[in-house]
């Protein structure tokens, strides 16, 4: 499987055998890939839905680094796009994504 290099300005988008649920009002927010159903919490869910081709890391980072301080910072939220990059749950690459 082909994976492009991470940069903070590439398109990230959900595999093609990944989608996020959403749980109603409180509810499990679950990732169904290859791997099978996933259980996230709200902040995972949020950062996986922002890979829709659309975004980049960088828009990733700036949203939840702003918007929630010191409660999640760079380090943890680039974690959390690198695992879910090598688990083959988003792609980053070339794209239509702004910067």
């Amino acid at each position: 499987m082909e994976h492009a290099t991470a940069t903070p300005s590439a398109a990230l988008r959900l595999a093609g055998n990944a989608s996020v649920e959403l749980g109603s009002s409180g509810g499990l927010h679950v990732l169904h890939s290859s791997a099978g159903r996933i259980p996230l919490n709200d902040v995972a869910a949020a950062i996986l839905l922002m890979c829709d081709g659309r975004h980049t890391r960088n828009d990733v980072l700036k949203r939840f680094w702003t918007n929630r301080g010191d409660a999640l910072g760079n380090r943890q939220i680039n974690a959390f796009l690198d695992a879910a990059r090598s688990r083959a749950w988003i792609t980053e690459g070339r794209g239509h994504a702004h910067s």
